[in-house]
């Protein structure tokens, strides 16, 4: 574990996507992905930034996580209701250069 670890002492709330055995996204009758909730440890910032997401379109980041934790870019996080989509997703690194932590970008 990391020392940067001991500040991510904020419960989250994520929803992921079910997989089957082979990794394959399970879906509902009518087409949309199966989500599970789980929790995490993280820190969870409202931050509002212009990103770049997956294809390369500039958007609106309302919020940061940093987590230790796994997160894929399909996972959602919950807070105060509200759920954010991954928009963004970076390793941070620490000056080893040794990973750190994840930064997500919401």
């Amino acid at each position: 574990m990391t020392w940067v670890a001991d500040y991510f002492n904020q419960t989250i709330s994520i929803k992921r996507q079910k997989v089957d055995a082979d990794g394959n996204t399970l879906y509902n009758a009518d087409g949309t992905p199966q989500f599970e909730t789980a929790t995490i440890k993280g820190r969870f910032v409202e931050d509002r930034r212009l990103v770049r997401d997956a294809s390369g379109r500039e958007v609106v980041s309302e919020a940061k996580l940093s987590t230790i934790e796994a997160i894929r870019p399909d996972d959602r996080v919950v807070d105060d209701g509200r759920e954010y989509a991954v928009l963004h997703l970076a390793k941070a690194r620490d000056v080893d250069g040794v990973f750190s932590h994840y930064v997500v970008r919401l």
